[in-house]
C-alpha cells in the first residue's frame, strides 16, 4: 500500500484542469490543498464542474491574490511561502 502525502496544488493556468487534478489526488488518501494563484477562479462552467467535485472532495481552494475575496480563504505570498515547505510534493498547473 502506497503511503500517503501531502500535496500542495499549485493553480494557474488551466484552472478546470488543476482543479481536476487536485479532486483525483485524494482518491488516493493524500492529503491535498490547493492555492489560486495568478487571478481569481474563472467563472467558466468547467471551473464550475471541479468545484463542485472539490466540494465533494471537502477541499476547500484557498486564495493567494491580493485584494481576491471571491474564495473563503485567503493568505498572502508569505505565508504561502512558509506553507510550501511542509509539504512532501507541490504541483503547479
Amino acid at each position: 500500500m502506497a503511503q500517503t502525502k501531502q500535496v500542495a496544488v499549485l493553480v494557474r493556468r488551466d484552472q478546470a484542469e488543476a482543479l481536476r487534478v487536485a479532486a483525483g489526488l485524494t482518491l488516493a488518501g493524500n492529503g491535498v490543498d490547493v492555492y489560486v494563484l495568478d487571478r481569481p477562479l474563472a467563472d467558466t462552467e468547467g471551473v464550475r464542474e471541479q468545484m463542485e467535485v472539490m466540494d465533494l472532495a471537502d477541499i476547500t481552494p484557498i486564495s493567494v491574490i491580493e485584494g481576491d475575496r471571491s474564495l473563503p480563504y485567503v493568505v498572502d505570498a508569505q505565508t504561502l511561502a512558509e506553507r510550501i515547505l511542509a509539504y512532501d510534493v507541490v504541483i503547479a498547473l
